[in-house]
């Protein structure tokens, strides 16, 4: 009827609006009265109704902010049964013309079960008049519905009233006896014990049930005087299970004023007095912290970098020191002169010059290939372990850090944030080789050249107000985009997980809309990005090129220089325009990439629960108490395992719990949710 599996053949027709209540409800990241109303237009009137029919409104009460507290995802501080009545109301208050109810009374108490049928499903609900589809396994249900329609092995197996399908023997009947049979006394909506109604109605759905196994026809009523009561001296028919039904029904309104509610299961109320429960994720400002840069270098080991240093040094000798044997090559008078090519001095010469090239050559691949692995090796290792502080910290996290952040931040640390980080190995590759030719470059171009000396310090003030203009902006707007990324990813889930809702309600539009906005805030800062990367490239350009000018204007000008030296340093300072620019956009990469690792440092440094292992909590109380912080490595995990499995570490032969006085909250600015629990539960116990 929703359309969401494969017809294979016949037709389904559905006239007029549906509205759809799922098995397992679905809850938006909103506040419940948004949840509730769903996009209609707010009717005070028919709202407070519909709270009511749906025994939502004492679960107002003890929300923080009432119908404006915020839900979390998944409607995480909701129970099972609130979520249920929640995604019931939302299809109450849509006023459909259809209503598809997927057991929705499964996930609520008896006497909630009660109201809501009396109140909404049932002949003198909300919902009287509409076309209601009942999806359901409780068998008290049934003799109040118009038709029962019964399914075996995808197939219908036969329909019709409740007691039409009880004439005869069929898979109606035998699934009552089945669940009649396999009936536990917590499955059971009433408690039997105090509802003498019920015990009649089971006693004489058994004897039905019964008599229509030994093929017994039954009697109608008014045939048998044991069909007879007495009250108060007169003789009255004996009620029918359908008569039965409908006293418990009726005296629902009566029972919910002597009933307490509270045994509806206890909301988890960590909602702030405010009714914001998601936090709004932090955005730092400014530069990156160098603490940051400290911690990345500590984890890569100082070490690795002295190394990456001196074999980049090797690399630079080697490639720079090939254009001055070029030069070298090119100027040499013996093999200027063309005449002696045959000789042997000359063969001699050529060779010397060719094996020297190509030594220089050879050794720059190689030493530029140890340079790119090495790299890549350290810079691995070194995300790797952020990677492993972010899981471990995670993993500890307590719940209340679940509750106020959604998925979607979390999975763009795991996911967009752990990459950049595994990709700044690059970025390091890139400043530590530009580094060594921008200032070689600059030391030779103003040894050769020292009239540059005049206009350097000019570029160089040039160059400082346009680093210190960009920077700023380049990081904020890169930290606007992490941010804004991650209520898309939120939102795509959220509707993932709803899409029979969505399309059920007919809100395909609405919620497309929701992420077009969110994805035109998210494009907006990635074409502000993009923007400010085109002005700061422009100027540097700019910058680079009138050096590349004033360098080749003093060569060509200044007869002192030879037509090839003139061009090697022309040469050069066009390189150095190419250096210097990769250098810049590997220095801005590199701290816009760091925002990345400030975002996986943060939650790496999250409040932790209570330790997972015993020597964990003697290993993390001793070094609280020399002033230290330390986490366990997988390696020490696996040898408490191995320990474990050996028999070093004595575990408890019994599972006994006890409770002395135990106090509890949700998070540490809310009030007490329990308050003094004292019990005892002994091995092999089962709490109810």
């Amino acid at each position: 009827m929703l359309g969401e599996i494969e017809r294979h053949n016949g037709t389904v027709t559905v006239q007029s609006r549906t509205a759809y209540v799922p098995q397992e409800a679905w809850i938006l990241n909103a506040s419940l009265r948004d949840n509730l109303v769903f996009g209609s237009e707010y009717d005070s009137k028919r709202y407070k109704k519909v709270i009511d029919a749906c025994a939502l409104k004492d679960d107002l009460k003890v929300l923080a902010a009432g119908d404006r507290t915020e839900i979390g995802e998944k409607g995480i501080n909701l129970s099972g049964g609130q979520k249920q009545r929640v995604s019931l109301a939302r299809a109450v208050y849509d006023q459909a013309d259809i209503y598809l109810l997927d057991d929705p009374l499964s996930a609520v108490d008896a006497h909630v079960g009660k109201h809501i049928f009396n109140h909404v499903i049932g002949h003198h609900g909300m919902l009287a008049g509409k076309t209601r589809v009942l999806v359901t396994h409780g068998i008290h249900w049934l003799p109040l519905v118009d038709n029962v329609i019964v399914l075996r092995d995808g197939r219908v197996s036969e329909q019709g009233t409740y007691k039409e399908l009880l004439t005869h023997d069929g898979a109606f009947a035998q699934f009552l006896k089945d669940a009649l049979a396999h009936e536990s006394p917590e499955s059971e909506f009433i408690d039997v014990k105090k509802d003498k109604g019920v015990q009649r109605m089971k006693s004489k759905l058994v004897h039905r049930l019964n008599s229509l196994e030994a093929g017994v026809p039954m009697m109608d009523s008014s045939d048998s005087s044991e069909d007879e009561i007495i009250v108060d001296g007169v003789k009255k028919p004996k009620p029918t299970i359908d008569e039965i039904f409908e006293s418990i029904i009726e005296n629902q309104d009566k029972e919910d004023k002597e009933k307490d509610t509270s045994s509806e299961e206890e909301n988890d109320n960590t909602a702030d007095e405010d009714g914001k429960l998601i936090d709004e994720e932090d955005v730092e400002f400014g530069n990156v912290s160098w603490d940051v840069y400290k911690t990345y270098g500590s984890k890569v080991g100082w070490g690795h970098f002295i190394i990456l240093m001196i074999i980049f040094v090797i690399l630079l000798i080697g490639r720079d020191y090939k254009e001055v044997w070029l030069g070298y090559w090119s100027e040499d008078k013996l093999l200027s002169n063309v005449s002696l090519a045959q000789t042997p001095e000359y063969q001699r010469a050529t060779l010397t010059y060719i094996t020297g090239f190509g030594l220089l050559g050879v050794t720059e691949i190689i030493t530029a290939l140890i340079h790119c692995v090495y790299t890549k090796v350290v810079s691995l290792k070194a995300a790797d372990q952020f990677h492993w502080d972010l899981l471990h910290n995670i993993l500890r996290a307590p719940m209340s850090f679940f509750d106020t952040t959604p998925t979607g931040r979390i999975v763009t640390r795991f996911s967009k944030d752990v990459n950049t980080v595994d990709h700044l190995g690059n970025n390091m590759r890139g400043i530590i080789g530009h580094s060594h030719n921008v200032v070689a470059k600059i030391i030779v171009i103003c040894v050769t050249t020292p009239q540059v000396i005049v206009i350097l310090p000019f570029i160089a003030i040039a160059f400082y107000i346009i680093q210190r203009l960009f920077m700023p902006a380049a990081l904020q707007i890169r930290r606007y985009c992490t941010k804004s990324s991650t209520p898309v990813a939120v939102h795509f889930t959220e509707t993932l997980t709803g899409t029979e809702s969505v399309r059920a309600y007919g809100a395909q539009a609405r919620f497309t809309g929701v992420m077009e906005k969110r994805l035109e805030t998210h494009l907006k800062n990635e074409n502000f990005h993009m923007w400010l990367d085109a002005w700061y490239s422009f100027r540097i350009k700019a910058l680079a090129s009138i050096m590349v000018l004033a360098i080749s204007l003093i060569v060509i000008l200044d007869k002192s220089y030879s037509p090839s030296m003139a061009a090697l340093f022309i040469t050069w300072s066009d390189d150095f325009l190419h250096r210097l620019k990769f250098f810049l956009h590997c220095c801005i990469s590199t701290e816009k990439d760091m925002v990345s690792l400030e975002r996986l440092l943060e939650f790496s440094a999250k409040p932790q629960e209570a330790a997972w292992e015993l020597a964990q909590l003697q290993n993390e109380s001793e070094a609280a108490s020399a002033g230290m912080s330390i986490k366990p490595s997988s390696d020490n995990l696996n040898k408490l395992d191995e320990e474990r499995e050996d028999g070093a570490v004595e575990w408890p032969q019994s599972g006994a719990v006890v409770f002395d006085g135990y106090k509890a909250r949700y998070r540490d600015e809310l009030d007490l949710t329990l308050k003094g629990v004292t019990c005892a539960i002994r091995c092999g116990e089962k709490v109810l």
